[in-house]
């Protein structure tokens, strides 16, 4: 291994492009939509918490396909925060979403085994102990992307593609075959009592989620080979494959179920296919599950050691986590260190998973500060000598408006407290932002001795 810390980019547009839609397309819009419709407790605010939360994911992509164009970096999401607003504050925004994404790898390292150890009974297979499949997908990811970013690549593109290619099917034959207003024979919800602004706020929480993860490609912004063309292309053309794909396949949700049926569903997705295809859609349900999930898993691999990269620059880890290797372009160690934590955090699940409903509010507030450093660059003047370069339209304006959406979204939540437990959540999520602060000093000291 070299001790060679620089990024040799290797991935194309469409490279760029499948990786935003794994980064967003998860398990998430096989259940939530379940959510949603609860909220929202009629047709019309289903559609508005949708139709909005679809339109600020596309905002969103506007905005960071400048930032990328203008500040391409490996370990983005960290770095440019870093760099606009300090290493504290961006330790503080950060450290948490290291501290659980080995645990949130391994939860959804078991959603994957739970859907396919059927699929492995169902063909004669050995299905093996949950953890010990566990332990063979991780490992499978893990040998792919230490192999090269190249070979990960390759990987994100055919489980991409896939999962399109399933999500879309699906959506066009429940539209094609079932016969129109066939889905809504079930009596509609009763509209929400109280203010409808919250109502919908609350109900845009889910669609966020479902939406989520787009700016995560920044972090692959050393690695996208003319990063100020091709990563506005990959992030914008992203969104809207996923923006689309979302939209058809609650059209299917509610045409085949029904609104009633969908907020009653706990699993809205087998729903639809049973409905659709029998016995057959809960073999269907589950490869395309599968898909989604492992192509989420492989997606975090390529991106989430290019953050502890940029923290050992910054200071804050020790330099071996910045080390690439030349030839395939991996931090190996970091790689390495990245699945150790997934790997350890398998035995300890049920005592660790709960953390992840603390980190929903401070994932809102850091992507909204990742957002705002558009600001610092454009009054900085970063990429203003490209001629060219892709430019956000309507600025401020678009880019005030995606920030102030999130924070709303955030305290509509609050305010109205329509999650079990949700400001406690926020409070918690809080005390944690401000550990951070001496997490950040004492990690300095800790990396760099001579410096502190």
């Amino acid at each position: 291994m070299s001790d060679r810390t620089t990024i040799e980019p290797r991935l194309t547009a469409f490279d760029t492009t499948m990786i935003v839609v794994s980064l967003i397309i998860g398990a998430g819009i096989f259940r939530t939509p379940s959510e949603v419709a609860s909220i929202a407790g009629g047709h019309t605010l289903f559609w508005a918490a949708w139709g909005l939360g679809g339109l600020v994911a596309l905002v969103g992509a506007l905005v960071f396909a400048e930032i990328g164009a203008r500040r391409p970096v490996a370990g983005g999401y960290y770095a440019l925060m870093a760099d606009c607003y300090g290493i504290d504050a961006a330790f503080m925004l950060n450290w948490t979403n290291l501290l659980v994404s080995g645990v949130s790898l391994a939860a959804v390292t078991m959603v994957a085994v739970d859907y396919l150890r059927p699929l492995l009974i169902d063909a004669g297979l050995p299905a093996h102990q949950p953890t010990v499949l566990a332990m063979v997908l991780i490992g499978g990811l893990y040998a792919v992307n230490l192999a090269g970013i190249r070979a990960g690549a390759v990987v994100q593109n055919i489980l991409s593609g896939l999962k399109v290619a399933l999500i879309l099917g699906v959506a066009v034959l429940a539209l094609l075959t079932v016969p129109v207003g066939d889905g809504m024979l079930a009596e509609p919800l009763a509209e929400p009592q109280g203010s409808l602004l919250l109502t919908l706020g609350a109900a845009m929480v889910p669609v966020f989620f479902t939406f989520g993860g787009y700016h995560m490609v920044t972090n692959l912004g050393g690695d996208v080979l003319e990063p100020r063309r091709n990563l506005p292309l990959g992030v914008v053309g992203g969104v809207g494959i996923v923006f689309t794909l979302y939209m058809l396949i609650n059209a299917a949700y509610v045409e085949v179920l029904g609104l009633e049926g969908v907020a009653a569903s706990t699993k809205v997705a087998g729903d639809l296919l049973r409905a659709l295809l029998g016995p057959w859609g809960d073999r269907v349900i589950s490869s395309l599950v599968f898909l989604s999930v492992i192509g989420f898993m492989n997606v975090a691999f390529l991106h989430m050691p290019r953050t502890y990269l940029a923290m050992a620059r910054s200071g804050v880890l020790p330099p071996i986590f910045a080390r690439v290797n030349t030839r395939t372009q991996v931090q190996d160690f970091s790689l390495t260190f990245y699945v150790s934590t997934i790997v350890i955090s398998l035995f300890f699940l049920q005592d660790f998973g709960k953390m992840l409903d603390f980190v929903m509010f401070i994932d809102l507030l850091a992507l909204a500060a990742l957002a705002s450093t558009l600001f610092v660059l454009r009054r900085r003047g970063v990429g203003d000598e490209i001629r060219g370069a892709y430019r956000v339209p309507l600025y401020p304006w678009l880019p005030i408006a995606f920030t102030v959406c999130l924070l709303a979204v955030v305290s509509s939540v609050f305010v109205k407290d329509v999650f079990v437990l949700a400001r406690y959540h926020t409070l918690v999520s809080l005390g944690l932002l401000g550990l951070g602060l001496p997490l950040a000093r004492l990690a300095r000291r800790l990396s760099t001795p001579d410096a502190a």
